[in-house]
């Protein structure tokens, strides 16, 4: 990782965390933070996360922590724009 300067966590969240888990989660992604520039991926918005852990706490300070210069992006609008009800790509107008 030392010659990555982007590093790209997809589905963070996806399962419920253990306290260790968390912890894990919680070293690696600060340690990133402050290193690199990250992009963290997943599919429950922010407000669900602290639901998927027992340790609150310690969710809300990863959250403070990861978002404090954060650029935060939704892509349901962008992917209601892309796809129709019958889950097929359109064309987006420029």
């Amino acid at each position: 990782m030392s010659e990555c300067d982007l590093i790209i966590v997809d589905e963070v969240m996806y399962m419920n965390l253990s306290r260790e888990d968390l912890q894990l989660l919680y070293k690696i992604l600060i340690f990133l933070n402050e290193t690199r520039s990250i992009v963290v991926v997943t599919n429950r918005v922010l407000s669900e996360w602290k639901d998927a852990v027992d340790d609150k706490h310690l969710m809300e300070t990863l959250m403070d922590r990861l978002t404090a210069d954060a650029q935060i992006l939704s892509l349901d609008e962008v992917f209601q724009e892309v796809m129709d009800y019958g889950g097929q790509k359109k064309h987006l107008k420029k």
